[in-house]
């Protein structure tokens, strides 16, 4: 089994600073995913609508055109 050594000499071992790049991939791969998931819900949203417009009742017989 291998040894991973992060920083420090002997028993300092300062692997904080490590963590916050870490931190900040997982953000934005996270961020990414919600900003995707968001847009094919708008897609299929806008798709739904526009089969909606073509579906609806031409002869509208409750409007007074004058």
């Amino acid at each position: 089994m291998h040894t991973l050594i992060l920083s420090g000499v002997g028993g300092s071992s300062n692997w904080l600073p490590l963590m916050f790049p870490l931190a900040a991939i997982v953000v934005v791969v996270y961020a990414i995913d919600v900003i995707a998931r968001y847009i094919k819900k708008r897609k299929l949203h806008n798709e739904e609508k526009s089969v909606d417009d073509l579906t609806a009742p031409i002869d509208n017989s409750d409007k007074n055109i004058i």
